[in-house]
């Protein structure tokens, strides 16, 4: 159980690591520059815990020990003084023999009940169900919002636009039919992230998902809930024409004003997903309950359960990661600030209780010996006729045969059953799917990072429209979680000529080069090319140089080209 302890302590360190990893960004992401002046350092962490307390007071002296084994039997008193009689009569007979062998071991009793079929694999299977439902509500939601020409992840929602223009009850119904609401900000944070949208689309008003058509001066949500958060401008709303019953967002500061509601202005979806994390709290103590409670008797049974549940461990610390990286639709805007040094250790924890009595001391040895007995008293004279008794009669005959033993006490309970093949199958097809799904989510988020992209089979085609040499492309790419594009059939490379048309480009580099061997083109996995678009008379390595592989703009035909030269860039990212 101390280890147990040192475990979950060592554990809750970690993610709390984990989180100020998150929270504070990776070493690799790029550097803020503040200008801002440096206000006063933060309190310093708390000091270390005091020192363990003394130990208790000596344990309580044990109790007297036994008293000792009774002495031994006296002396034999002397013997009488009668002079020795006759020979008596003939001893009785002899005793009866042995009894008979044991009867015969009664029947086996009835088999027990069979044992309850396991329940740990329940809180596992909530666990994956919780996530998996969570991993695909946000995948639906990014590859939604990937659908508009312009999309801004803001917590966890995505607030997304094709910049199309409509009046109010055109643009709910547009919203609704791509998967999502007008957009209405909740929160400060959200409301700011309207201004880039503003920004984005240079508009002057975007619609919000807010009226006061049912009654004049009480706004409320499309659900008919009234508004928690409001960013009116300054004497607004004010009903200035008499129709002003919807709501629009001013570009200056996303500032907001009652319009009418059959006016034309941008719309903007807001795009939501779900965040499960509740059920799967419960599954993990669940299985916590179960894991350190009395009913796992059996070591494989709880070897089993022990993996079950650092299985669901590890899935609720990846949700709730997710959860406070998202963010909650109440939360406060993050407010970055200059750095600050730390400021100095706390002061030293109290000292700790003092320690336990001590256990009662062992019993007392036991006491020595008791004193022999007394001498035995005299024996008394002999009778002087009496014979002493005859010899033990012959040994009599063995007695019959026991009768047959009673029935033998009813089996045991069987041990509980183990779990059924459906559970197990169940939780391979969860966990094989949530994999799957993971992988897609993967991709689509690092491929809507990029200003443009397109989905193409199992992969997706991403550019920001940079230029750079081959080295310089290939380590981009790989950086941002991809690779150099790659076209591996005709789709693929049909693929390209959008991407093409999307740059404004001539040339857009591939992951292929000859340059260990002239001639001999192999991916940047080192093998061979199994399929080319090369142009007529290419590759030609022209002046000798030419060991890299460009696609060209007009059919996206590939030629060999300069690795320094420097041309736009497209990572490929599998699902």
């Amino acid at each position: 159980m101390a280890l147990l302890s040192q475990f979950f302590t060592a554990l809750l360190l970690l993610l709390q690591l984990e989180l100020l990893y998150l929270v504070g960004g990776s070493e690799t992401a790029a550097p803020q520059t503040l200008s801002c002046p440096a206000p006063p350092g933060v309190p310093g962490t708390p000091g270390h815990s005091g020192l363990p307390g003394r130990d208790g007071l000596p344990g309580r002296d044990g109790r007297d020990g036994k008293d000792g084994a009774a002495g031994s039997k006296g002396e034999k008193g002397e013997q009488g003084l009668g002079l020795q009689g006759p020979p008596g009569k003939a001893g009785p007979e002899g005793p009866a023999g042995p009894a008979g062998r044991a009867g015969l071991v009664g029947p086996r009793g009835s088999k027990g009940d069979p044992g309850s079929p396991g329940t740990a694999e329940n809180g596992l299977i909530t666990a994956l169900q919780s996530e998996l439902r969570t991993v695909k509500s946000r995948l639906s939601a990014v590859e939604k919002a990937a659908s508009f020409s312009t999309f801004k992840n803001v917590g966890r929602k995505y607030y997304a636009s094709n910049g199309m223009m409509a009046t109010f009850n055109e643009a709910e119904r547009f919203c609704a039919g791509a998967g999502g609401a007008l957009v209405l900000p909740r929160n400060e944070a959200e409301n700011k992230a309207l201004t880039a949208m503003h920004t984005a689309l240079g508009s002057t008003y975007i619609f919000l998902g807010a009226t006061d058509r049912e009654k004049e001066g009480q706004f409320v949500d499309l659900s008919k809930r009234p508004l928690t958060y409001t960013n009116w401008k300054p004497n607004e709303p004010n009903n200035y024409y008499e129709y002003d019953d919807c709501v629009g967002s001013y570009y200056s500061d996303a500032k907001w004003n009652d319009v009418n509601c059959d006016d034309s202005y941008h719309v903007v979806c807001e795009i939501s997903f779900i965040l499960d994390i509740n059920v799967i709290r419960a599954s993990y103590w669940i299985l916590m309950f179960m894991f350190l409670g009395p009913c796992t008797s059996h070591s494989e049974q709880r070897m089993a359960l022990l993996s079950q549940f650092f299985t669901a461990l590890l899935l609720l610390l990846q949700l709730e990661l997710l959860y406070l990286v998202g963010g909650s639709e109440t939360a406060a805007p993050q407010t970055l600030s200059c750095p600050a040094p730390p400021g100095g250790p706390g002061t030293p924890g109290h000292s700790g209780l003092p320690g336990r009595d001590g256990l009662p001391g062992r019993d007392g040895r036991d006491g020595k010996d008791g004193a022999a007995g007394s001498k035995g008293e005299k024996g008394e004279q002999g009778l002087g006729l009496q014979g002493p008794p005859g010899k033990a009669g012959p040994e009599g005959p063995a007695g019959p045969a026991g009768r047959a033993g009673l029935v033998g006490p009813r089996g045991s309970k069987g041990d509980p059953g183990s779990p059924g093949t459906a559970e197990n199958g169940l939780i391979t097809a969860l966990q094989s799917e949530l994999q799957t799904v993971k992988s897609r989510l993967s991709a689509v988020e690092k491929a809507a990072s990029f200003s443009t992209f397109k989905n193409v089979g199992r992969k997706y085609y991403a550019s920001n429209g940079m230029k750079a040499t081959f080295n310089e492309a290939e380590r981009f790419c790989a950086g941002a979680g991809g690779a150099l594009v790659l076209p591996r059939n005709e789709a693929e490379n049909k693929a390209l000529t959008a991407m093409h048309t999307a740059l404004g480009s001539t040339y857009i580099f591939l992951g292929a080069t000859d340059r260990e061997k002239e001639g001999q083109f192999v991916d940047l996995s080192k093998r061979p090319l199994t399929y080319t678009n090369w142009m007529p008379n290419e590759p030609n390595n022209r002046k000798g140089k030419e060991d890299c592989v460009g696609s060209y703009y007009s059919d996206a035909k590939w030629n060999d080209v300069n690795c320094d030269d420097s041309y736009h860039v497209v990572c490929e990212i599998a699902m």
